[in-house]
């Protein structure tokens, strides 16, 4: 969605992509929300939700125009329904995680953005990332800018080409199947000026490419890479000659 109209009164929402296969729970989630039988979720959900997530304000439907005529029709439902629920105390944000660097990645590609990972090898070390790392990500600047992953040792960064030794902040490159990447930036330093200036760099660095959908199912059959829903040592195989 690249209505202007749309991404402002999208502020006023916590907008959330969910795993539609990927993660049982969340797949059982929209299953309900959108009244279908188990197995029978379509690969795109669009609803809006009032702030418990519980009740839909919108129409259940694979693109928002099954309830919507139009961006600008859209844009001012969310306005008058953020306005509604503006009285209601906002949760401090924390850093938008996908479920996994694998799904991250795939995501980050699919969608045509970098991808930012933190490799924290300590709880300790997570939580003080991701305090200085959340208000730069929700910034004006930065906020919808990239897709956000965390691993907890460089060893699970494998398919990431450049991640330097110990915790750090890294912008990531994905490949176009997004099964790896390369690193655009880094740094190993958890103060606020030093992360910001790396998504910086990284943003910088990133050229977007586009994709055509037939030709890059074509090059993934000729080189035989496959996804699999269910992570493991098979959940994606490479041919390599």
């Amino acid at each position: 969605m690249s209505s202007q109209a749309v991404v402002a009164a999208s502020r006023g929402f916590i907008c959330i992509r969910l795993a539609c296969f990927e993660n049982p729970e969340e797949t059982a989630f929209l299953n309900e929300l959108a009244a279908k039988k188990p197995g029978k979720l379509k690969n795109s959900t669009f609803a809006l939700l009032t702030p418990d997530a519980k009740t839909r304000i919108s129409r259940v439907g694979r693109t928002p125009f099954v309830s919507y005529e139009s961006d600008a029709a859209l844009a001012e439902a969310m306005q008058k329904a953020s306005e509604k629920y503006s009285e209601q105390e906002t949760p401090p944000r924390s850093v938008p995680w996908s479920a996994s660097l694998r799904l991250g990645l795939n995501i980050a590609s699919c969608d045509i953005v970098p991808l930012v990972m933190v490799v924290a090898s300590s709880e300790e070390s997570r939580n003080s990332i991701e305090q200085a790392l959340a208000p730069i990500a929700w910034s004006p600047e930065f906020v919808g800018v990239f897709e956000y992953a965390r691993v907890a040792a460089l060893e699970e960064a494998k398919a990431i080409s450049g991640v330097p030794q110990g915790d750090c902040v890294v912008v990531v490159e994905p490949n176009e199947f997004g099964l790896a990447g390369k690193v655009l930036a880094a740094t190993t330093s958890i103060e606020p000026a030093a992360i910001a200036e790396t998504l910086r760099a990284g943003r910088q660095a990133y050229v977007p490419k586009g994709k055509d959908t037939h030709s890059l199912i074509d090059a993934a059959r000729a080189l035989d890479i496959r996804w699999r829903d269910d992570p493991g040592p098979e959940a994606h195989r490479i041919r390599r000659d």
